[in-house]
């Protein structure tokens, strides 16, 4: 007796995993998303972490809509190209000119958190930027 509740619980949990996999695969960025969140932090030296020296939050900043052919525009009419693979969405403001890349934390067709990190160095100071952006399905 104790074997088959022990297959059944195996099942469970396997069938647990299929399920979760399956939600992020079906995944879709198509359609409009509103742009709740963006936070910038700004870290001393070459990686975002530790405490950042200064940090900016805006909250509902704009709407982007991602369409089926690639292309992205937002509420003031910029136009943008992207493309969305595994955990990256990177956005092309200019033809094959990289804009920036959101690694992708949380996807779901309701909610997406991403973030990108790009490290400057001008008259011997490096700084880190982390720009997080948190968007919702509307």
């Amino acid at each position: 007796m104790k074997k088959i509740g022990l297959i059944a619980l195996f099942f469970g949990v396997a069938f647990a995993f299929t399920s979760c996999q399956k939600d992020s695969e079906d995944f879709n960025i198509v359609g409009k998303w509103n742009v709740d969140k963006t936070t910038i932090e700004y870290y001393m030296g070459d990686s975002a972490s530790g405490t950042p020296i200064d940090s900016e939050v805006t909250e509902n900043d704009g709407v982007i809509e991602f369409k089926a052919d690639g292309t992205a525009i937002d509420t003031d009419g910029s136009e943008y190209t992207y493309t969305l693979k595994g955990d990256k969405l990177t956005i092309y403001e200019f033809p094959n000119e990289v804009s920036f890349e959101l690694t992708l934390t949380e996807k779901s067709n309701s909610h997406v958190k991403g973030y990108t990190v790009e490290t400057v160095e001008e008259m011997g100071i490096t700084l880190t930027t982390k720009l997080t952006m948190e968007l919702s399905r509307i």
